[in-house]
């Protein structure tokens, strides 16, 4: 499909992206195309100073998400399924209760997408109106922890082939660990009741006066603590400071591009690999780490 775009440099094009996003321009039937140089990012107008070009685009296929439509249940019960399919409808349904009870407007779920990633307080300041006090965000950030800590799991599902993907690696002899900016209790509490039976080797969540991702420290000392040779390891995730996290860790990140933020974000911020479904993460790891090494 022809379509009007922007063209940006490679390391300029989150940022364009997340401004069109915002400015309601950014066309999101289409898929960004790039070139060795450039992207460009289909546009539903002109953005006012801004160049733009024409473009053949790929057309994006409708995929539904929502657990209530995916679901195999009687029409009439539907209403009463759960509200996310994976963590985001939890995440803002804590956050738009806490935002509610203080007389403050509440946000759509997917724009929680761009929220998360870099820990609570930061949740918290980014679901805020501008210029909210601190001692409001304070608030926010200590009523989401407590809704959390009451209830780690909420309606949250893992994505469909993750626990494959991780027992098919787990089988290949490959150690197993999170790495997250959550509270480290409230990780534990999910991963074990998220995966049961997937055999992690330790969780490491965020704990009072140590470094979030993407400082690299404490995933550095999860690998020393696992055996593991920064060289023998990849490290997994949906965001750009996952991709960060890897990077400053001197390790080979793997976007996953069906989580929260997207291949564009992932590629950005420097991901070595960027995979579209859970099922292919074996393939993946073992095209950064030969077997020999892990």
């Amino acid at each position: 499909m022809r379509s009007l775009c922007v063209r940006v440099r490679k390391g300029e094009g989150e940022s364009v992206r997340k401004k069109l996003l915002e400015d309601g321009l950014l066309d999101q039937s289409l898929y960004v195309d790039k070139d060795s140089e450039f992207l460009y990012l289909p546009v539903l107008a002109s953005p006012e100073g801004v160049p733009t070009d024409e473009r053949e685009f790929k057309e994006r296929e409708r995929e539904e998400r929502d657990y209530k439509s995916l679901a195999k249940v009687p029409e009439e019960l539907r209403p009463l399924l759960p509200t996310a399919f994976d963590t985001l409808g939890d995440i803002a349904e804590k956050m738009n209760g806490a935002l509610s009870a203080r007389g403050l407007p509440a946000h759509a779920a997917d724009s929680y997408r761009f929220f998360v990633g870099r820990g609570v307080g930061e949740l918290a300041r980014s679901a805020c109106p501008p210029d909210s006090p601190p001692d409001l965000v304070d608030g926010l950030r200590r009523a989401m922890e407590a809704a959390y800590e009451a209830d780690p799991v909420g309606v949250s599902l893992p994505y469909e082939g993750v626990t494959a993907a991780l027992e098919a690696l787990a089988a290949e002899g490959v150690a197993l660990a999170v790495f997250t900016n959550k509270p480290e209790a409230v990780a534990r509490a999910a991963v074990s009741r998220l995966f049961p039976l997937t055999p992690f080797a330790d969780v490491v969540g965020d704990l009072p006066g140590l470094p979030r991702k993407p400082d690299p420290s404490r995933l550095l000392a999860l690998l020393e603590r696992l055996g593991s040779a920064p060289e023998a390891a990849c490290f997994a995730g949906d965001t750009d400071v996952d991709m960060l996290t890897a990077r400053n860790a001197r390790l080979p990140g793997i976007g996953c591009a069906w989580g929260f933020r997207g291949r564009l974000e992932l590629e950005s911020a420097g991901a070595a690999l960027v995979i579209e479904r859970p099922d292919g993460l074996p393939a993946a790891f073992a095209s950064l780490v030969p077997p020999a090494r892990h």
